[in-house]
């Protein structure tokens, strides 16, 4: 099932994260990978706060080791994949012994999203308990978590954040009905209608301006996870890439029309017209000023249908 994670949850997330003290939360379309050591596992439809590369985070840090991410990617996929089986919110421990949770987010019954938090110590920061999880780090990847480095995750983790297990099942429980809402209000919803033809109609809506990936998803109520997956599913393409694609496809028709390479790129909000040569270039094969000419060649070459006189008989 393809769900659409409205933009508005963006700022919900935010708020969360700034009420609960640094608490990471995001909301997923099952199955997905997440990778701080291969970022190219990252594209998934998503929405999250703060980003993967945001913030002062020890999980982000140690995952920077092969090893350790692979071991969280296991844990995380095997948790996902029991919230997605039960439609029951799944609150356990990493690896390591951090407190995280996967939410399901029912829509139309039995299929859900997944909201997830986690990263969260129900102890409190102590050499002692930091010299603990040193030595599981070590265990996993000697090469990588080396005595040099230990300051370093140190002050990581210090950051973590803490709350007792106790509170976060609650904070879960919490969530768990809030997300309810959510799915009324629209904020989380199964796309039913082809969301291509929709971004294909408002690019040709606004073609001649610079397309603005925010105002773009706050128009379809798309995140932008959700647009650049629908993009790269159905065009294989980006967003930026996409426009040019059809704004070239534009430029064609208007120096088909005489108008000139200026005249065209301006039109299509092109401030650089050398730029807009080399997209049409790229695109075509030759430059716009070689295709203008071909075209007035083809309708010089082409024999004129005689115009009836309409003041003869």
């Amino acid at each position: 099932m393809l769900f659409v994670f409205s933009n508005e949850l963006l700022g919900l997330f935010r708020d969360f994260y700034t009420m609960t003290d640094g608490i990471k939360i995001s909301i997923f379309e099952y199955p997905t990978r997440v990778s701080q050591y291969d970022m190219t596992l990252n594209f998934h439809n998503c929405v999250v706060y703060p980003s993967i590369d945001m913030g002062d985070v020890f999980c982000k840090a140690i995952r920077c080791s092969r090893a350790v991410d692979e071991r969280c990617l296991q844990c995380d996929q095997h948790n996902a994949s029991l919230c997605h089986q039960s439609e029951k919110t799944n609150v356990y421990r990493c690896h390591l012994g951090f407190l995280e949770a996967q939410i399901p987010v029912a829509v139309e019954g039995k299929h859900a999203a997944i909201l997830f938090l986690g990263q969260i110590s129900d102890t409190e920061a102590s050499e002692e308990h930091f010299n603990r999880l040193w030595f599981d780090l070590r265990r996993i990847d000697g090469e990588f978590f080396t005595d040099d480095k230990r300051e370093l995750f140190w002050k990581h983790y210090t950051k973590i954040s803490r709350m007792s297990e106790q509170r976060f099942r609650s904070l879960c429980s919490f969530l768990h009905t809030v997300s309810r809402d959510w799915v009324r209000s629209g904020f989380v919803s199964k796309c039913v209608e082809a969301p291509m033809e929709s971004i294909h109609t408002y690019i040709q809506l606004h073609i001649g301006t610079a397309i603005n990936t925010d105002a773009l998803c706050s128009a379809l109520h798309l995140s932008r996870a959700t647009l650049y997956r629908i993009l790269k599913k159905e065009t294989g393409l980006g967003l930026n890439n996409y426009v040019n694609r059809c704004k070239m496809e534009h430029a064609r028709l208007l120096l088909c029309d005489n108008y000139s390479v200026g005249e065209s790129a301006a039109m299509l909000g092109y401030d650089n017209v050398n730029y807009f040569s080399r997209l049409f270039r790229e695109q075509y094969g030759s430059s716009p000023s070689e295709y203008r000419r071909s075209h007035e060649k083809k309708d010089a070459d082409t024999p004129k249908i005689p115009t009836a006189n309409r003041g003869e008989d």
